[in-house]
């Protein structure tokens, strides 16, 4: 499902060359899985997600591997649009949360990629029986090129040995550069700006999360002004975990006018016109695939302190939601 260089059989978070493992995927209940884009690729709309029958369905595909079962694993990713619109009393994606129960009562672990979310503000790994639970610090609470590893300490070794740097015979930090993106290992500056990032999000949440709530207030407004009725059939929530607002337009496919949608391939290769069309107005790219687009008070839309300029934000996301209402227009023959 995926064409960017990986080999056949790879997918999505598990996309890396795996001897003597087998990765077992199944569709989620109520979601769809249909081909769009330029590149045409499938698309994984999650919106309309079923906690409770996907458990089943996954319980069902477990009984058929259960000899060789190992443990679990998912996105950390807690929005509408990536398959977790239901919810527990403090906060956490049911679905999540169920996997957890159920790789806890087995006895194995349970690994969450949480890449774009954020400690002591986004999901508990508690809440939701996660042995491990994995963070790039570069992107959404905005730190240096690092990885972090918060969980069970017997899983976490592990991973940290499979990675070659845990040479010690107890837990301890360590200098390793993502090798994919960087040039040379980060080093000590990357350790200190992690820590001072982290020192952020538990001493002064409010500097992270108050922009996020008034982009969200800013969103609302915007695209109820800029597009009208279509607006409706948007889904538009915030999120602590990505320190963002996504918005979510997979419904607007029940309408006569829908957004057209850009898988991740689309994403990757440039050609996903949303994306595009504010990278060449000046706004910050956002991610932006699978009818999702999850926006965050980039450095160009905040003052120095920190606080969202909102005059700024307003202006983009005009320019952005203008963008979408010509492209829908061309897309759907009417401009």
């Amino acid at each position: 499902m995926a064409d960017r260089g990986v080999t056949a059989g790879e997918l999505s978070v598990l996309a890396k060359r795996r001897e003597n493992v087998r990765a077992i995927f199944f569709p989620l209940a109520g979601a769809s899985y249909e081909c769009h884009g330029i590149k045409y690729h499938p698309a994984f709309l999650l919106l309309n997600t079923d906690a409770a029958a996907s458990l089943e369905k996954m319980k069902s595909v477990m009984q058929m591997h259960l000899d060789n079962l190992s443990g679990f694993v998912s996105m950390g990713y807690d929005t509408p649009g990536y398959g977790y619109a239901e919810k527990g009393p403090k906060g956490e994606p049911v679905l999540q949360r169920s996997i957890g129960e159920i790789a806890s009562g087995m006895d194995i672990p349970y690994i969450v990629d949480n890449a774009r979310g954020t400690p002591f503000l986004g999901v508990d790994p508690r809440d939701i029986n996660a042995s491990v639970m994995i963070y790039s610090c570069d992107k959404a609470f905005g730190g240096p090129t690092a990885g972090l590893i918060i969980g069970k300490e017997q899983y976490m070794i592990p991973i940290r040995r499979a990675l070659g740097v845990h040479g010690n015979r107890w837990g301890t930090t360590s200098s390793h550069g993502k090798a994919g993106y960087v040039m040379v290992d980060p080093g000590k500056e990357a350790l200190l700006g992690t820590v001072a990032s982290l020192e952020v999000a538990l001493e002064n949440p409010k500097l992270l999360t108050d922009p996020m709530e008034k982009l969200l207030d800013l969103v609302q407004e915007t695209a109820a002004d800029e597009l009208g009725d279509l607006s409706k059939a948007l889904t538009i929530t915030s999120s602590a975990n990505s320190l963002g607002v996504e918005v979510n337009y997979e419904n607007t496919w029940n309408t006569d006018t829908p957004i057209p949608i850009f898988p991740i391939e689309d994403f990757y290769s440039g050609a996903n016109l949303i994306q595009y069309g504010l990278a060449k107005a000046g706004i910050g790219s956002p991610l932006c695939y699978d009818a999702n687009i999850v926006l965050g008070p980039l450095s160009n839309l905040c003052t120095k302190e920190g606080e969202l300029n909102e005059p700024r934000t307003t202006y983009a996301l005009k320019v952005m939601f203008r963008g979408i209402k010509r492209l829908t227009e061309r897309f759907n023959g009417k401009g």
